[in-house]
């Protein structure tokens, strides 16, 4: 048979149990060795939540296009139910495809099957519960960058031009200047393109146009994050 195997973490899962693509792509190929099957491919979504639909997963969308372009796949392969979906309604969105392409699924470290009806119904309680505890796990991670926000702390390292993360906290950076110019200089032109042209040119910085357009409306600028008026250290007056 020819399998694709599909691997899947989300960042705060890696962080917190230790699981890795590594070990689930591992234990992929060796049971797809052991049980005699053509790896036909391997996508992989890193950082991405179960609760994303096939849309918003690069690898499980091109798997998905790659089938529907003629790919031959017999199986898709995962290690367990919740690397593939947790969630009910996305799961059913993904098994049209699969069956309309006489494509199984098979989670190689569980003991599923869909042929009966309480195989069926075993698979829709552990769906349910696994669409559960990624409820609770995001309220869970909400409440510590809640806490973080209130506490003027970095909750990801990625900053806005002008500003980056020193120890726990948001701080201008030696573009801070440079940031504060752009705003001068859109307050006076109305004219994107060129700051993003000045801040090239002037500070030999390239920024794609879309860069310049948020962070003229980022207001961590204005030191504000969410509810936190105080979070970081303002580079742009308020008024301006």
């Amino acid at each position: 048979m020819r399998a694709a195997l599909y691997a899947r973490v989300s960042t705060e899962e890696q962080a917190r149990h230790g699981l890795s693509i590594d070990a689930q792509l591992a234990a992929l190929r060796a049971w797809a060795q052991r049980e005699g099957h053509i790896i036909a491919g391997e996508y992989i979504d890193a950082g991405i939540s179960g609760k994303q639909p096939p849309a918003k997963r690069p690898e499980l969308s091109r798997f998905f296009s790659d089938v529907e372009r003629g790919a031959k796949v017999d199986v898709l392969a995962f290690c367990k139910l919740d690397r593939f979906f947790r969630s009910v309604k996305l799961y059913y969105q993904a098994m049209d495809v699969l069956d309309k392409y006489h494509i199984a699924w098979q989670a190689i470290q569980e003991d599923y099957e869909t042929v009966t009806a309480s195989g069926r119904m075993k698979v829709n309680i552990m769906l349910s519960v696994a669409e559960n505890e990624a409820d609770r796990t995001s309220e869970r991670i909400k409440a510590v960058f809640d806490r973080k926000i209130e506490k003027g702390e970095a909750i990801t390292r990625c900053q806005p031009f002008g500003l980056e993360v020193r120890g726990k906290k948001v701080v201008p950076n030696e573009y801070a200047p440079a940031a504060l110019e752009a705003f001068q200089m859109f307050a006076d032109t109305g004219n994107t393109y060129a700051v993003r042209d000045m801040i090239q040119t002037k500070y030999g910085v390239r920024l794609p146009y879309e860069a310049v357009y948020r962070f003229l409306q980022n207001p961590l600028y204005i030191g504000r994050y969410r509810d936190n008026s105080n979070y970081c250290q303002p580079i742009v007056p308020t008024e301006l």
